[in-house]
């Protein structure tokens, strides 16, 4: 119990010139460690010069470089505050070489001080991989998949915007971009129209520049609708100008499916049934199948009838 009243007599006792004697000690440690002579390997970043007009990196250069310097620690310490680089003067060189590094190219550097750079730390040597500046427009493409509760359907395809991007870089990978994805996304039980924004697919695109770097879309669902469109005329195509040729018998009739939105606003002339007249041999005495063309977004399951007949008048 003494002994532990005697400490927290000590710990609490004077405390003040305790505190003012710790101080004077560690700015003492401080003053003789900073006044001796050390070495220290800094990280230099790398600035460039003189780069030639329409041309860019096609490989990064290296963002510092390590150089040993040797001085006192107060020198050391206020080099890592001092603004500096490494300056490689390209020379509006193009393409590919090989560019020396010498300590003469550090900047921000005291003269006349007690801070000396030794040497550079690795390689004295780096490759320049310059190439041509390339931009061009190339098209968003969703990778996007939208399943529809049942009894439901998606009506059309699904719009992005932009539907674009402008992308640039190194020409060497710009020329042979022909398109950009977008990530990857899954949407399940959708029952009314989704909207929303996406990220590009970028990765591993490091050198390319997007003009955006994700999109917006949207998709239409609607509650799946069937019904028969009667008295569609079939259209008899290609026939000898001096004949006339009609479809026997002249009309169908046609199952569709589709978003119910769509098909109510379906006009029965934008659905076509044709015959060409110069396949007629390539059918037996059967008849011969029209063909049928619906607008996007809607199909067919049935058709009645399925076979037509040619009334030839000369």
């Amino acid at each position: 119990m003494k002994m532990k009243n005697s400490l927290k007599r000590f710990l609490t006792e004077n405390i003040r010139v305790k505190l003012f004697s710790l101080f004077c000690a560690a700015f003492l440690w401080c003053y003789v460690v900073i006044e001796d002579s050390y070495e220290y390997v800094v990280s230099i970043p790398v600035r460039t010069v003189r780069q030639a007009e329409g041309w860019i990196f096609s490989e990064p250069l290296p963002k510092s470089i390590p150089v040993r310097f040797q001085g006192p620690g107060k020198m050391l310490f206020s080099l890592l505050l001092r603004e500096k680089h490494l300056e490689i003067d390209l020379d509006n060189r193009t393409d590919e070489f090989m560019i020396s590094l010498s300590l003469d190219m550090l900047r921000g550097i005291p003269h006349h001080s007690d801070l000396v750079p030794m040497r550079i730390v690795g390689p004295d040597q780096i490759r320049i991989h310059l190439d041509q500046f390339m931009e061009k427009k190339i098209p968003v493409i969703p990778s996007l998949t939208i399943i529809p509760v049942d009894g439901f359907i998606q009506v059309g395809p699904i719009n992005l915007d932009p539907d674009s991007v402008s992308v640039s870089g190194p020409r060497t990978l710009i020329r042979n971009l022909h398109s950009i994805s977008t990530q990857s996304k899954l949407l399940k039980n959708v029952l009314k129209k989704v909207e929303g924004k996406i990220e590009l697919d970028a990765a591993g695109m490091p050198r390319i520049s997007f003009s955006s770097d994700q999109v917006r879309y949207d998709a239409d669902i609607q509650r799946l609708h069937e019904q028969w469109l009667q008295d569609i005329p079939v259209r008899v195509i290609h026939a000898p100008a001096d004949a006339r040729v009609q479809a026997i018998p002249s009309t169908l009739s046609l199952k569709i499916q589709g978003g119910v939105e769509l098909i109510r606003r379906l006009k029965k002339d934008e659905v076509w049934a044709v015959i060409d007249f110069r396949n007629r041999h390539r059918y037996s005495d059967e008849g011969i199948p029209a063909s049928i063309t619906v607008p996007e977004g809607i199909t067919f399951t049935e058709v009645k009838p399925k076979f037509f007949g040619l009334l030839i008048e000369r």
